[in-house]
């Protein structure tokens, strides 16, 4: 991350360009990658359906992210519920200012699939 803005845009438009090349229909994944970069172009969040799991929740369903974990909320209606604090740490997909250092020192690194929740 620390390096996108020297490299970063050339990457993203090379990405960009090889997902719009596919035929139809593209993947849920890729389909989430063009509806970023057609919002936020040439930002480093466009990469993070490559990464970060991508869960599509249904009415009723709900998921519990640990802190320290980036995420989301791409359409729909939810509530979120957290600890009080104002402790936000931007990291892509917005005009604000995006700190990095800070990001990648708190981040959690655990890996898997969040445990989707029923009712």
């Amino acid at each position: 991350m620390s390096s996108y803005p020297a490299s970063g845009p050339s990457a993203c438009e090379e990405m960009v360009a090889r997902i719009s090349s596919k035929p139809s229909p593209l993947s849920p994944t890729d389909s989430l990658i063009l509806d970023f970069n057609s919002q936020y172009p040439n930002d480093c969040g466009v990469f993070s359906p490559l990464f970060l799991n991508v869960v599509d929740l249904k009415p009723g369903q709900s998921i519990f992210v640990p802190s320290n974990t980036p995420h989301a909320y791409v359409s729909g209606q939810i509530v979120e519920c957290m600890a009080r604090s104002d402790n936000v740490i931007r990291c892509g997909l917005t005009p604000k200012f995006k700190d990095v250092e800070v990001l990648c020192s708190s981040l959690g690194y655990a890996a898997g699939p969040p445990q989707v929740r029923e009712g």
